[in-house]
């Protein structure tokens, strides 16, 4: 539904020239729920504004449906933009109209009647739950509520695309979610295909089946949500999903003197992270008999991403180097992926490569 051929964009700043986008390469399926996430200035919004040419990219090419928008005259291009909506952080609803102008406001020069945009509008309303605000005004609303107004106007020339420019980032956790279930309902629902934009891996996790991870104006790594949640390559998707499994409180707890008892001179932590029907397995208990090792869990969370679980655990394994090397072989042969955390481990740097 959407391809992005080598996107670069460059601004002229009071500095100097700016690349914003470095050569940007995407595809995007139909109905995909694509999320793009990255920290503040890595390029995403200027990424998602070149997808509807709010922003012209310096080079490359950009195709909708099969259309390179990139080609089109202006005329053309605004025909075409009438497929693709976008809402955004600050909802950028008109305050001097009531909830009814605000969603009909596309629809001014659509050749429809007024009878014909009440029915539009109305069953718009009824799609995002708020018929009953139809003569409210912005001022009115709370944000969820404007939120699902800006959604509600997007949808009203039957777009196939929807940008969603950090939507959710002015929301609080509750609303947030509420935004994040109706465009998922939306998704299902009419078939549209969502690019996502934000800086919280939680968005990403709660509703993208894919997600690509942009970095200085760069894509450094993209792919499945299960597969980039389960085994992220780079250091910044490793950062973003650590954040979602908590991951960072292990070091404070390595610095607890109560868990510096249980390692004792001879235990080393390992990560393991359980993915799919790895994860309703009892490895503790059968890794422990099989192998002889101790095996103490300090810390763990799960985490459902596209209805699959991924299980995040720390625990301390006690053993002699023979027994604990066997017992990680035997869990990386179940698809458990591994990981040794503490350096005072008994197993030696070669063992260590062997794992």
């Amino acid at each position: 539904m959407i391809e992005l051929q080598n996107i670069k964009k460059t601004y002229k700043t009071e500095k100097g020239r700016f690349e914003a986008l470095k050569g940007i390469s995407l595809n995007v399926e139909k109905s995909d729920i694509y999320g793009v996430i990255g920290f503040s200035g890595a390029g995403k919004s200027t990424l998602i504004r070149c997808i509807n040419l709010l922003e012209r990219p310096d080079s490359g090419k950009v195709f909708v449906n099969g259309e390179e928008l990139t080609a089109l005259s202006e005329n053309e291009l605004r025909i075409a933009r009438q497929k693709i909506g976008m809402i955004f952080q600050q909802f950028n609803l008109l305050r001097s109209k009531t909830v009814f102008q605000n969603v009909a406001f596309p629809l001014q020069h659509s050749g429809l009647n007024k009878k014909d945009i009440k029915v539009k509008v109305d069953g718009l309303l009824e799609l995002v739950g708020l018929t009953e605000k139809s003569d409210s005004y912005p001022s009115q609303l709370s944000g969820g509520q404007k939120q699902r107004i800006g959604i509600a106007r997007a949808l009203a020339r039957d777009p196939q695309v929807l940008l969603s420019d950090e939507a959710t980032s002015a929301l609080d956790p509750q609303t947030t979610h509420s935004i994040l279930a109706l465009l998922n309902d939306l998704n299902k629902k009419l078939g549209l295909t969502i690019v996502l934009i934000t800086h919280e891996m939680g968005v990403i996790k709660e509703i993208c089946n894919k997600v690509a991870v942009i970095e200085s104006g760069k894509i450094v790594e993209q792919g499945d949500s299960v597969d980039i949640f389960s085994n992220p390559q780079h250091p910044t998707t490793q950062n973003f999903i650590a954040n979602v499994f908590q991951t960072e409180k292990i070091n404070g707890l390595l610095r607890d003197e109560k868990i510096s008892t249980i390692i004792k001179d001879n235990g080393i932590i390992v990560r393991m992270l359980f993915t799919g029907t790895s994860a309703n397995n009892a490895y503790i208990s059968e890794v422990s008999k099989e192998f002889n090792i101790a095996i103490n869990v300090i810390f763990g969370n799960i985490e459902i991403i596209q209805k699959s679980p991924i299980g995040s655990l720390f625990s301390v394994f006690n053993g002699t180097s023979e027994d604990v090397t066997a017992a990680i072989n035997y869990l990386k042969s179940e698809m458990v992926q591994i990981t040794v955390i503490n350096e005072k481990a008994i197993i030696t740097n070669t063992e260590r490569e062997a794992i």
